[in-house]
């Protein structure tokens, strides 16, 4: 069959699982970026403090800075975690594992696209900065391609996730996942939930 490999998997099975596995590795990139960021921020955080006329105000913009590279840290771990061990499930004949796939784009769109898509730009926290030496500083202190970076590979992400979910509605796909009634079963998210009503209603 030219839709399955030497293995048994459907194309679209090995593309989704491709891309899942894709979405892990930049989530990992993300992570890994904020970590470098974050220990040039803690390198340089002394230093510039110095520089200010109030080193309270210094204090307080490194703190905001090093909250919002530990959460976009902490996020891309866990984001790439989970979605590791998805990747190879999606290779599963599971019906669960497919409406999964389903939702995890939604999820991905709501709770990523605003968690990650925001970088911790320096600009907001240095607008009251009168020193022109410590605003040059500061400026640098986060890495200049850390946002750029940052909104690519959400980006790329969350696209990713949804390629692979669109993927996985394909009628072909109801045999290989295990549907009991190919029939009347078209193989897409809405005819599983109305199988689900309609077995709940029973």
């Amino acid at each position: 069959m030219s839709g399955t490999d030497h293995i048994g998997l459907p194309r679209p099975v090995r593309l989704a699982s491709a891309l899942v596995a894709t979405a892990a590795t930049l989530a990992a990139l993300d992570a890994l970026a904020a970590l470098l960021s974050l220990r040039r921020v803690n390198a340089r955080a002394d230093s510039l403090i110095r520089l200010m006329y109030d080193p309270e105000q210094g204090r307080q913009i490194i703190q905001a800075l090093r909250s919002g590279l530990y959460d976009n840290l902490a996020i891309g771990i866990v984001v790439a975690l989970l979605l590791l061990p998805l990747a190879f499930g999606v290779r599963r004949p599971s019906r669960r594992i497919r409406v999964v796939m389903w939702v995890v784009p939604v999820v991905a769109w709501t709770g990523l696209g605003c968690a990650l898509a925001t970088g911790p730009e320096i600009s907001t926290y240095t607008d009251g900065i009168q020193n022109a030496a410590a605003l040059h500083e500061w400026k640098q202190l986060v890495p200049g391609w850390y946002n750029n970076l940052h909104s690519i590979t959400v980006f790329l992400i969350l696209a990713g996730l949804t390629a692979a979910a669109l993927l996985l509605t394909k009628r072909e796909l109801v045999a290989f996942y295990g549907r009991s009634d190919p029939e009347t079963d078209t193989g897409d998210l809405w005819s599983h939930l109305r199988r689900d009503d309609n077995s709940r209603s029973a």
